[in-house]
């Protein structure tokens, strides 16, 4: 009798493990509705945890002047320090839709970056890439997923 239930409570276990599990893109549209935001409104999400660089503020800036005529795009930046992550942002002008993450939600709770940035297509096809810091100054993200 203690084997049998044993092995349901391992069942049950398991089962609970794999039905909490998310996909990446579960776990975006998750986070974009605790932000309050829609997913459908946008064909690039750029997610920047600028804490994991001291030094990555010129090269932040660079992606935002590459892909500042990209309406289409939401860079996401995430930093416990509003400061840092303001001064990153003062004074741009461009079309790209900005947002700071100062919980570091996608971080912490969602799993959707660690130390890279990542970039995200959710147009048409799903599709997710790290970017490593010294490509994402140059990186115009309409066409880095044309490739």
């Amino acid at each position: 009798m203690t084997t049998k239930f044993k092995l349901l409570a391992l069942v049950i276990i398991a089962y609970g493990l794999l039905g909490c599990t998310q996909n990446e893109e579960e776990k975006l549209e998750s986070y974009f509705q605790e932000l309050g935001r829609s997913i459908s409104s946008y064909k690039y999400v750029a997610i920047i945890n600028v804490d994991a660089c001291s030094s990555c503020s010129n090269i932040v800036m660079d992606f935002l002047a590459i892909n500042s005529d990209n309406k289409d795009l939401l860079v996401i930046l995430s930093s416990i320090s509003l400061k840092k992550a303001g001064l990153m942002i003062e004074g741009y002008s461009g079309k790209t839709v900005i947002l700071i993450d100062s919980n570091q939600l996608a971080l912490k709770k969602y799993h959707l970056i660690q130390l890279k940035p990542v970039i995200y297509a959710v147009h048409e096809n799903f599709l997710s890439q790290e970017v490593t810091l010294s490509d994402l100054g140059q990186l115009w993200v309409e066409k880095y997923f044309d490739k």
